[in-house]
């Protein structure tokens, strides 16, 4: 059996992480951070995978000006870029485990005017594989 859960989700189920962020007005420098727990309620040993999907316009296209993105798991960090993401293998989970993960995202100081009342609406994608 295979269960992964953010609190306040559900295993296959969706949980926004920065539901207060889509009031927020961002300029050059400005950021958003989100701490989450993922838990392994399952049988088995889990990898989890996160990318994200549905982003649109430059905010999302451009990978130097448009949002970034970094994520440190547990205190380490292990991702640190385009908020544009291919799924990327974030870590194991033994049954039962329980990972601290801190999302930061975040608008580069080199920004422009152009990107000035601009939006985007972005999924953060966790995908989960039992190990062998």
């Amino acid at each position: 059996m295979l269960d992964l859960s953010v609190p306040g989700g559900g295993a296959g189920g969706s949980q926004p992480i920065f539901a207060e962020a889509s009031a927020c007005k961002f300029g050059p420098d400005d950021d958003f951070t989100k701490s989450v727990y993922i838990q392994n309620n399952g049988t088995q040993t889990i990898s989890y995978y996160l990318g994200t999907s549905g982003g649109t316009g430059p905010l999302w296209t451009d990978s130097t000006n448009g949002f970034q993105l970094s994520v440190t798991r547990n205190g380490v960090a292990v991702y640190n870029g385009p908020l544009q993401m291919p799924d990327q293998l974030f870590g194991q989970l033994a049954r039962g485990g329980q990972d601290g993960v801190l999302f930061r995202v975040y608008l580069p100081v080199t920004a422009g005017n152009a990107y000035q009342g601009l939006s985007t609406t972005i999924a953060f994608n966790f995908t989960t594989t039992v190990v062998p």
